[in-house]
């Protein structure tokens, strides 16, 4: 067997073995679902059945705030949510059956685990968030979120701290609220991945990280792969210093198709909490982790066809004339950096200056001093940008190249921004990264010794 089709063996496998592993995931949370009509013994509450049904005001249906408050009743009586869903008016829970109805509550249950006290409906800031961040993750579900309300449920736990979340009541487009089934089926969805997600991380299984982070194809599936395996390598080197308690402490704050926002407040190093977040787009769910990235000094040199042109980790990192004009050539212009670009134009020479020179792919910011008339120049480096991809770092990033490089070098460079920081001799360096359409577009290194305008 070659290389390419081992290549196309290992995908296919490991898209089975992902879809194999959903399957028995919706098995088991749908075995989990329906046992919820047994369980709840313990939380009965005394009250007459009748006292749990909610009758519509209006006589045909449940309002919105009366939808909301059927949903509160079979969370707390789990025991009785059968004959509640009974008791919701046919027209408004025809897309979806008793199972992920009872599969939604699980979810609500699970996520809301202090005393409900509360509800109320969301601000109007706060219901454009909402149905903007649905509509970009899912366009499907863009006309069916401009038509639903968005509501908070309170909540206290014993020390008497509140906190909310959101719940969505869909509507008809005559007005009437009902339960959407693709709804329920992206929320379930989006939550299931993020139990497997969290529970692969427990049980720092690597093969179960890497079906769920890889999803795509890729037009260049080989860097594509190897940075997946790399963030895998990179998740469990961080998780590895939490406890399986504190992994399995996660609170999902926000939940709506699309979109979840995990907090985890009991960090190892007591630093407070951080957030994860989950996004799907087109059935693809990417993790959004903001750990931190530190930038290998070796990404601070750059090399010029082969050869070593510059190096920003020194602490003598200079640009000079005689050092440079041998490798590079002749500049394409030398300038004077000031705020007013027509004095800068006038400018031929400066000394204490802060002054750019520029050659066919790159350009180079230094404080020193410059005559434009001898094309002599000698400063310390500020910043470097590279255009070209006849420069590249010394580990090889380059524009032009797939950005899937830089994922497999700093796995977490789009959570950060793209800027990955370090520090040599007291001064701190940066790697700024612009990225177009999956490919390096840019790349820009940053010095903090001297002050540029």
């Amino acid at each position: 067997m070659n290389s390419r089709c081992k290549s196309r063996y290992m995908i296919r496998k490991r898209w089975i073995s992902l879809t194999l592993l959903l399957v028995f995931t919706g098995l088991l949370f749908s075995s989990s679902a329906c046992s919820l009509l047994e369980f709840g013994t313990s939380e009965r509450t005394g009250k007459a059945d009748d006292d749990l049904f909610i009758t519509p005001e209006n006589g045909e249906y449940l309002n919105e705030v009366e939808t909301v408050h059927t949903l509160i009743l079979a969370m707390n009586n789990t025991d009785k949510i059968e004959s509640i869903w009974r008791h919701i008016p046919s027209k408004q829970r025809s897309e979806i059956n008793l199972s992920l109805f009872v599969s939604y509550i699980r979810i609500l249950k699970q996520v809301l685990q202090n005393n409900i006290v509360s509800f109320s409906e969301a601000t109007a800031e706060e219901t454009a968030a909402l149905r903007l961040n649905i509509s970009r993750s899912v366009p499907a579900l863009a006309d069916e979120a401009d038509r639903s309300s968005f509501w908070y449920i309170q909540t206290q736990g014993n020390n008497n701290q509140q906190e909310k979340f959101a719940v969505s009541i869909n509507n008809t487009e005559t007005g009437m609220p009902y339960f959407s089934s693709v709804w329920v089926a992206k929320q379930a969805f989006l939550y299931d991945y993020i139990r497997l997600y969290f529970s692969a991380l427990e049980e720092r299984n690597p093969g179960a990280l890497f079906g769920l982070l890889h999803q795509q194809l890729n037009t260049n599936m080989t860097t594509y792969e190897e940075a997946v395996e790399s963030r895998v390598t990179a998740l469990l080197a961080y998780y590895g210093e939490f406890s399986s308690q504190q992994l399995r402490s996660y609170r999902v704050v926000e939940l709506m198709p699309g979109n979840a926002r995990v907090v985890q407040s009991n960090l190892p190093d007591g630093s407070g909490s951080r957030t994860v977040s989950f996004r799907e787009n087109n059935a693809v769910i990417s993790v959004s982790e903001r750990i931190p990235q530190v930038l290998d000094l070796i990404d601070t040199e750059i090399h010029h066809k082969g050869e070593l042109s510059f190096r920003l980790e020194s602490a003598t990192h200079r640009l000079t004339s005689a050092g440079s004009l041998s490798k590079l050539g002749i500049p394409l212009d030398i300038r004077l950096l000031s705020e007013n670009d027509t004095e800068a134009d006038t400018v031929t020479q400066g000394s204490q200056v802060n002054f750019r020179v520029i050659w066919p792919g790159i350009q180079i910011d230094a404080f020193g001093s410059f005559n434009t008339n001898t094309q002599d120049f000698d400063g310390v480096i500020k910043r470097i940008d590279l255009f070209y991809t006849d420069y590249e770092t010394g580990s090889g990033l380059s524009v032009g190249e797939p950005i899937n490089l830089l994922y497999i070098k700093y796995p977490f460079a789009r959570e950060n921004d793209y800027l990955i920081r370090s520090e040599s001799h007291e001064v701190e360096l940066t790697l700024a990264v612009q990225v177009e359409s999956d490919y390096i577009a840019r790349l820009t290194i940053l010095s903090e010794e001297a002050p540029l305008p």
